[in-house]
């Protein structure tokens, strides 16, 4: 029997079995979390898009580039808890995440490549951990509450981690530092992590500096639904930046001992 008198049934029935497929869904496009604040400056750009001014209560998804100027801060909240404040002048990228909420596990990994973040642990970094990479090193991040700076201060083109509360794992291709709390260690581009060290509170000031809240300028007010804008007289809110600080200096005043 010709095959040609059966085309145009083949054709119908192909088309209609691929009606029935689910679409496929891009995991970039998955929902990381959302914007608890943002101040002046800071531009998002998902996977296969322009990139936007940032607002409160925007979602974030898994692969977008975060940015901000010398004026820019953002906060994001993951849906694991996770929170991830980033600095000024700053280039970060949410490469993964990946949530289960009723197993309450995941995967995590950030990378920094220019500038400074704080990242605080919820549930994933409870469990399988969170990773922050950066050019100079891979930091694992299990709970806790760290600070990242890459190219930044006074070490430039190295990374700064300071680990205000649990510990992190910090590598490189030359070697790895087990980091606690209350410590700070620097890693060259090329070379090893150093050895970890109490934490300079004047560093801590600055990336602190970095990381805090500025007050927003009128068009950031009214784009953000603030309402009326911070008084030039008041003292910047802190907000996120400031958590650990205080516990943080007091284990590297009490830490004054080698690292061990």
């Amino acid at each position: 029997m010709p095959i040609w008198k059966y085309s145009g049934i083949g054709s119908g029935l192909i088309a209609f079995l691929m009606g029935t497929v689910a679409p496929i869904h891009d995991a970039s496009a998955q929902t990381a979390g959302t914007i608890g604040s943002v101040n002046n400056d800071a531009k998002g750009t998902a996977p296969g898009r322009s990139a936007r001014d940032l607002a409160v209560g925007q979602s974030v998804v898994q692969n977008e580039r975060i940015q901000t100027n010398a004026n820019g801060t953002t906060n994001i909240i993951f849906n694991d808890r996770s929170a991830l404040n980033v600095g000024r002048n700053s280039n970060v990228v949410i490469d993964r995440f990946v949530y289960d909420a009723t197993a309450g596990a995941g995967s995590m990994a950030v990378s920094v490549s220019r500038g400074a973040a704080r990242f605080v642990g919820g549930q994933v970094s409870h469990t399988s951990g969170a990773e922050i990479k950066t050019p100079a090193a891979s930091i694992g991040v299990r709970g806790g509450n760290v600070s990242v700076a890459h190219d930044v201060l006074d070490a430039p083109g190295a990374t700064i981690v300071i680990v205000h509360n649990g510990v992190a794992q910090v590598s490189n291709a030359f070697g790895s530092q087990s980091v606690r709390s209350g410590f700070e260690v620097v890693v060259p581009r090329n070379g090893p992590p150093g050895t970890p060290t109490p934490v300079n509170v004047n560093r801590l000031r600055d990336v602190t500096r970095l990381l805090a809240r500025q007050r927003p300028d009128d068009a950031n007010a009214a784009r953000n639904a603030i309402g009326t804008p911070r008084a030039p007289t008041q003292t910047p809110n802190f907000d996120l930046p400031a958590v650990g600080d205080d516990l943080v200096r007091g284990y590297s005043r009490a830490n004054t001992a080698p690292y061990n």
